[in-house]
């Protein structure tokens, strides 16, 4: 079994500047819901895995039960299910060469699961400076059941500076920052969808995002707001990850 550390070490509100800075907070906000998490508690979960950006997969592995899995990790779409059943947190490792050839389990990141969950995602995020939280990869862990992100929902995540506000189809929405909401669209809307970001700069409203997308009953969308972090009137880009569900 890997072995874990018994302090989970706690993540500030740092002041970003650039994107995964902002990352870093908002997982933090997410993370600090399960601070008595500890090695005693068993779960069973089943998890999908989605990278932020490009990551480096090479060689992740985790434990299920005593079974080494491989793991892997896209920025493009979502790989797995897997599924798991031991310990919280779920421990993502990489096996090295140590002395005398022996194979040491060198731990990139934690995911500490909601025991109440039976199917999460979990978003991996590249840590630019690991010495100082101890881990290569941060890993927000987020519910995923249908209940939680139905079929044809929008999960927008706002990883910009500012408020992002909006609208998918009729729906109207107002995502502060480093939060998410999940939209659910009327019955109406349900064809050819029109799509609208703005973010909140000095109290007022700046257009960013004007579009329309094509709208599926059988899809869920993760959608990712992020900002030219420089200018004073940030650029909005906006990123869609999809997940076709079976009947």
């Amino acid at each position: 079994m890997v072995e874990l550390e018994s302090n989970l070490m706690g993540l500030k509100m740092l002041k970003s500047r650039n994107l995964l800075a902002v990352c870093f907070c908002f997982f933090g906000v997410i993370q600090e819901l399960f601070p008595q998490a500890t090695g005693d508690n068993l779960i069973s979960v089943e998890f999908s895995c989605l990278a932020w950006s490009q990551v480096d997969t090479k060689g992740l592995r985790y434990l299920d039960g005593e079974k080494v899995e491989p793991l892997r990790i896209s920025s493009a779409y979502r790989t797995g299910p897997y599924r798991y059943r031991g310990t919280n947190p779920i421990v993502v490792f990489r096996e090295v060469a140590g002395p005398e050839g022996a194979v040491i389990r060198q731990p990139v990141g934690r995911a500490f699961v909601d025991p109440s969950f039976t199917k999460v995602l979990f978003l991996f995020i590249r840590n630019d400076q690991p010495e100082g939280s101890g881990s290569e990869y941060e890993i927000m862990v987020l519910d995923d059941s249908l209940d939680s992100f139905p079929r044809g929902a929008y999960r927008i995540f706002n990883l910009s500076n500012h408020q992002i506000g909006g609208f998918i189809g009729k729906e109207k929405f107002i995502v502060p920052t480093k939060e998410f909401r999940t939209i659910e669209l009327d019955s109406e809307d349900k064809v050819d969808v029109q799509i609208h970001f703005s973010s909140r700069v000095e109290d007022q409203w700046v257009p960013g995002v004007n579009t329309r997308w094509l709208y599926r009953d059988n899809m869920r969308s993760i959608v990712f707001v992020t900002a030219d972090q420089e200018s004073r009137y940030p650029m909005l880009k906006v990123k869609s990850v999809k997940e076709y569900l079976e009947d």
